[in-house]
């Protein structure tokens, strides 16, 4: 009994782990689920800058423009450990390295929406 109870577990065990392996987010998905949170906070707060009637046409044009510039500066900036049954996206900041992003089970949690919505609006503010 003890040795058919030793093998269920065991393959229980095997099956949980190679799930988790199988499973492990890349960079691609780090990048896609920041990129997302990066939109949703322009898509929340537009730049001041942009008068009112024209915020139709940021919407489409700058939305484009934004998600591209968002994407070269992921793939250059966002470093992602793969540490086989999980992963973690990092972003090298001028003074550190900060975790944005954490993967497992095919799934990516983000970090701090309110560190890139304090950012988003310290350039909004300044102009830029």
């Amino acid at each position: 009994m003890d040795m058919k109870r030793n093998i269920i577990i065991g393959t229980l065990t095997a099956a949980f782990v190679l799930t988790l392996v199988f499973t492990c987010p890349g960079k691609k998905a780090h990048q896609a689920a920041i990129r997302d949170l990066i939109t949703e906070t322009l898509d929340e707060e537009p730049p001041e800058i942009i008068p009112q009637e024209l915020l139709p046409v940021w919407n489409v044009l700058g939305s484009l423009a934004a998600g591209q510039l968002i994407d070269v500066l992921l793939d250059s900036q966002l470093e992602v450990r793969n540490y086989a049954i999980f992963s973690i996206g990092r972003i090298q900041l001028p003074d550190e390295k900060k975790t944005v992003s954490f993967g497992i089970l095919g799934k990516i949690y983000t970090f701090d929406k309110e560190d890139i919505q304090k950012s988003w609006r310290k350039i909004n503010q300044s102009g830029y």
